[in-house]
């Protein structure tokens, strides 16, 4: 796809976004609604939503260039997990996240979800000990069971 193309793409899903936290009446959060495609099998997998904190904008999970997509504190991952998420913990330090604490692959048209930390990583409260699939409505934490901060949606 050209240029273009993405750039008019990233619009629909921001503007869509903001829609959908209007909608859903969101405080303290901002959307970032990111269309999960695998464009090797063409089929949407939903999108990642923070449950904590302002992120810096929306991000577009996206495996077209690139076979997982990595998330943690390391300046390295796709999707950096600020400070802020961790400021009202006070037993929860950003410091504990891991450089690269998850990955998010594809696999057969489904979304999986690595551990890759010795501090925790948990879907809907289960600890996370190697790699398991990540469907919708499904909540991610990391730390403790009950830090929940992304959630796959529609």
């Amino acid at each position: 796809t050209s240029t273009r193309e993405r750039m008019s793409q990233f619009t629909s899903v921001c503007e869509e976004a903001m829609k959908r936290k209007r909608i859903r009446n969101m405080v303290n959060v901002i959307c970032c609604y990111g269309d999960v495609m695998a464009d090797k099998h063409n089929q949407s997998l939903g999108y990642l939503v923070p449950l904590r904190c302002s992120c810096p904008g929306p991000v577009r999970l996206d495996f077209s260039d690139s076979d997982s997509f990595t998330v943690g504190r390391g300046l390295e991952c796709t999707f950096v997990l600020p400070e802020q998420m961790f400021e009202e913990e006070e037993n929860l330090n950003h410091n504990k996240i891991s450089r690269v604490h998850f990955q998010l692959s594809v696999l057969d048209g489904n979304l999986l979800l690595s551990n890759k930390s010795m501090n925790g990583t948990y879907i809907n409260g289960s600890i996370i000990v190697d790699e398991q699939p990540l469907k919708l409505e499904d909540t991610i934490s990391v730390l403790n069971p009950s830090f929940d901060i992304l959630k796959l949606q529609k």
